[in-house]
C-alpha cells in the first residue's frame, strides 16, 4: 500500500503582534522501513529535503524524513500560503511497512529565514536521540528491522525538541500536529484523499493523505 501526505493550504490567523507574517512549514515522518528500505526523499513543491547536513546526523535521516518549506513572507489572516496542486509534501508516495507517523509545525520566522542545519544539529546531537539511534542501528543490523516501541520512542524525542529549539532561535511555534495510521485503517487515508481540517487560535492547516 502506497501513501502520499500533503498539506494543500496552510493559513494564519490575526492574533499576534505583526499583521503580516512569514511563515515556513517544518514537517517530520518516520514509518517502520528500516535501514535497508529507506524511503524516497520528500521533495516537492515548496520542499526542501534536510539531510546530509553533517555526517553526525546522516544516519538519524535513514529512519526519518524531515523538510522544510520556503519562508512565505507577507502572510495575513486573509491571505493564505501561496500553494497550488498538492502543496507541502509530507511524505512521498510509499509504503510506510505497517506504520506512519507525521508531525508538522507552522512558524513564524521572526529573523526573516530558517535555520535548519543548525536545527538538526541539536536536534540529532540530543543525548537522548542519539542513544535511540545506537539502538535502532544494533537492532537494523542483527533483523533488518525497526521496533515500533523504538520508533515512537524516537518520534517523541524528536518532536519533544523542536518547540525548544524553535524557541532558542528566535522563532514562534504557531500550530503543531501529529498524525498516526496503520496499516489495518489504511492509516486513516483513502484512495480520493481524506481531508483533516485542523488547527488553533493563530495558525491551520488542510491535512490530506492518499492510500492506494
Amino acid at each position: 500500500m502506497l501513501v502520499y501526505a500533503t498539506l494543500p493550504k496552510v493559513t494564519v490567523t490575526k492574533k499576534g503582534i505583526e499583521k503580516k507574517k512569514e511563515i515556513y512549514v517544518l514537517s517530520l515522518a518516520s514509518d517502520t522501513h528500516g535501514e535497508s528500505n529507506h524511503r524516497a526523499l520528500a521533495v516537492g513543491a515548496s520542499n526542501e529535503t534536510l539531510k546530509n547536513v553533517s555526517t553526525d546526523i546522516e544516519a538519524a535521516m535513514k529512519f526519518v524524513v524531515m523538510s522544510v518549506s520556503n519562508v512565505f513572507t507577507g502572510i495575513t489572516a486573509k491571505q493564505p500560503l501561496s500553494l497550488s496542486g498538492d502543496g507541502i509534501v509530507l511524505y512521498p508516495p510509499n509504503d510506510p511497512k505497517g506504520m506512519l507517523a507525521l508531525h508538522f509545525v507552522i512558524v513564524e520566522s521572526d529573523h526573516g529565514k530558517r535555520n535548519a542545519g543548525r536545527l538538526l544539529d541539536q536536534v540529532f546531537g540530543d543525548k537522548d536521540v542519539k542513544s535511540l539511534l545506537g539502538e535502532f542501528a544494533k537492532l537494523t543490523a542483527a533483523t533488518g528491522n525497526i521496533p515500533v516501541s523504538l520508533l515512537t520512542s524516537l518520534f517523541g524525542a524528536v518532536t519533544s525538541l523542536i518547540p525548544k529549539i524553535l524557541a532558542a532561535n528566535r522563532d514562534d511555534l504557531l500550530f503543531s500536529h501529529n498524525h498516526s495510521g496503520v496499516e489495518f485503517n489504511s492509516y486513516n487515508a483513502s484512495p480520493e484523499g481524506t481531508e483533516f481540517a485542523v488547527g488553533n487560535d493563530k495558525a491551520g492547516a488542510i491535512l490530506k493523505l492518499w492510500a492506494r
